[in-house]
């Protein structure tokens, strides 16, 4: 679209600035899945340029696709991360059970050790350690942290409806942005005062630094797993 006159410009760019800064306020919860869509449509682009080619330019199939291989790459690992973080908790939850009841033998062999070796202890012979002192020890840790446990679990139910919208929100700018990327670019260099040569640089440049930023985090994110492993 051409502005021709410097007050019809200024007048445009007002009313960009209004819509802005409504949409903020509309929008405002929701910031942050919209510029993980489009980040994630900028680490994705070239799958689906590689998708389009395979279906002969349809947008169609190659956005389908480019979305079943976006859940391959970031959510599936993601369920599966949630899935071994439950079963943890619930065998940890299982153990403190165990605890609790006085039914874990290893717990009475130990203490039973424990004591022999105060026992042996000169000035320490007087101290001697019960199951039911470490019981009630471990009640009072347990307690708060299954009370807080509980407390996410209500507000992840009661959250449900939001993370719905916010994923309806993030495949529509997934549906949206791929087929449309090019259009997308050439909007914000006719929205743009500078040349369209410099508006490509800038384009450019914050392409590159936001993909290497996201691979930044990844490498970071791998290398603390591995050590935390080790």
């Amino acid at each position: 679209m051409k502005i021709r006159t410097e007050e019809g410009r200024t007048f445009f760019y007002f009313l960009l600035l209004a819509a802005f800064v409504v949409s903020y306020f509309l929008l405002q919860d929701y910031l942050a899945t919209i510029v993980f869509s489009i980040v994630v449509v900028l680490m994705f682009k070239p799958a689906y340029d590689r998708f389009q080619k395979w279906f002969r330019g349809r947008e169609t199939p190659a956005t389908l696709a480019t979305v079943a291989l976006i859940s391959l790459t970031l959510l599936i690992p993601l369920f599966l991360i949630i899935n071994i973080t439950v079963n943890q908790a619930i065998e940890f939850q299982q153990q403190l059970s165990t605890l609790v009841v006085g039914k874990n033998v290893n717990l009475t062999n130990m203490i039973t050790h424990i004591n022999r070796l105060l026992a042996s202890v000169p000035y320490l012979d007087q101290y001697q350690i019960t199951e039911a002192e470490i019981v009630e020890n471990v009640r009072g840790v347990v307690e708060p942290v299954a009370t807080f446990l509980a407390n996410k679990a209500v507000s992840l139910g009661s959250s449900s409806a939001e993370w719905v919208a916010k994923i309806i929100i993030f495949l529509s700018i997934l549906a949206v942005l791929f087929p449309g990327y090019e259009r997308f670019i050439q909007l914000l260099k006719d929205l743009s005062p500078l040349d369209d040569r410099l508006d490509q640089r800038y384009i450019d440049r914050m392409t590159v630094m936001t993909k290497s930023m996201v691979k930044g985090v990844f490498i970071i994110a791998f290398v603390q797993g591995v050590v935390t492993g080790i």
